[in-house]
């Protein structure tokens, strides 16, 4: 990962995020589908505990909290944690890169590591496999990774950037190579996986329990402004996405897609 790139772009972005993203229309129900499943799948009695990896600005902490869980949230960006920590006193936010857990955490502290909405795919192949073999110490017997990562072949990235005439855009998910991204002038490579190849980084740990659609019917965020006042055609898309969540078809052609993992036996 490119640390430097990447905590500078998200620094800078920090004030904005909520704005750009958690607060849209579109990124409000992407983040209720991550919910549905969170609430319908996790109980605080079995799994009480939850180490959130990439945090952001606090939004999935502060949810999670609300239900129940004890959170301990984590981001690599100071100022995204200046944020969340701005909003309550009732998580413990520390300043730490999920490839660097083994360095903050005891062996077993936790029951869930949770991480929402692309932070993984900051890192490549080799990265996740580090941060699999780390999680799996930091777990509990039957712990659960549950991870929202961004597919490699979004429906609508592709059909928007070919119908504006930028076919490297709409093609750039599938290439199988790093893709340069850029927020507020700082440039940072992300990598999109499968859900195929993001299990198989945590194959020697983990079983894949489910996965699911974020985001098939629901746009991204960034085209928000043509569909936030479109509220009967989102709630729509929103169920569709419910209900068909689970289908192959949908999750490989989604935004993001869901993987839950549960720690294997030892």
């Amino acid at each position: 990962m490119n640390r430097s790139g990447t905590e500078a772009a998200f620094d800078a972005h920090a004030p904005g995020y909520d704005t750009d993203f958690s607060e849209t229309v579109t990124g409000r129900l992407q983040r209720d589908l991550v919910w549905h499943y969170l609430q319908h799948h996790l109980k605080p009695e079995t799994h009480p505990r939850v180490l959130e990896i990439n945090c952001g600005t606090g939004v999935d902490a502060l949810w999670l909290h609300s239900k129940g869980f004890t959170v301990t949230a984590t981001d690599l960006s100071a100022g995204m944690l200046a944020t969340a920590a701005a909003k309550t006193n009732a998580v413990t936010f520390i300043r730490c890169s999920f490839l660097e857990l083994e360095n903050q955490f005891e062996k077993e502290s936790f029951d869930v590591v949770f991480s929402n909405f692309g932070g993984l795919n900051c890192t490549d192949a080799a990265g996740l496999q580090k941060l699999a073999a780390t999680a799996a110490n930091l777990l509990r017997p039957g712990g659960r990774f549950i991870a929202i990562v961004m597919g490699n072949n979004c429906r609508w990235e592709t059909v928007y950037f070919n119908r504006k005439g930028e076919p490297e855009k709409a093609n750039r998910r599938a290439s199988g190579k790093p893709v340069e991204a850029e927020i507020d002038g700082n440039r940072f490579p992300v990598w999109y996986y499968s859900t195929q190849a993001f299990a198989a980084c945590f194959e020697k740990s983990f079983t894949l329990k489910a996965t699911r659609a974020i985001g098939w019917m629901l746009p991204p965020s960034y085209l928000d402004k043509a569909f936030r006042n479109k509220t009967f055609l989102l709630r729509v898309f929103y169920l569709l996405d419910r209900w068909f969540g689970k289908r192959v078809f949908a999750i490989n052609r989604a935004d993001h897609f869901l993987a839950d993992l549960v720690k294997k036996n030892r």
